[in-house]
């Protein structure tokens, strides 16, 4: 059985692992086979990363 619930939206950014100062950002470079992988650069030094989801991204918690 369903029922509604009361939530609230909060987004969740990637900071890079290379330097710690730069966001994350897809630059459309995907792949899809065997897995997903999408290509995110950074906002600093460039560096790649891949991930499975789009950052930044929107999740929900229940109030």
């Amino acid at each position: 059985m369903e029922k509604e619930v009361e939530v609230e939206p909060f987004g969740v950014d990637c900071i890079c692992d290379e330097c710690q100062i730069g966001e994350l950002r897809p630059t459309g470079n995907n792949s899809y086979m065997p897995e997903i992988k999408i290509e995110h650069r950074c906002s600093n030094c460039g560096d790649l990363q891949y991930f499975k989801e789009n950052y930044p991204l929107i999740k929900f918690r229940i109030k």
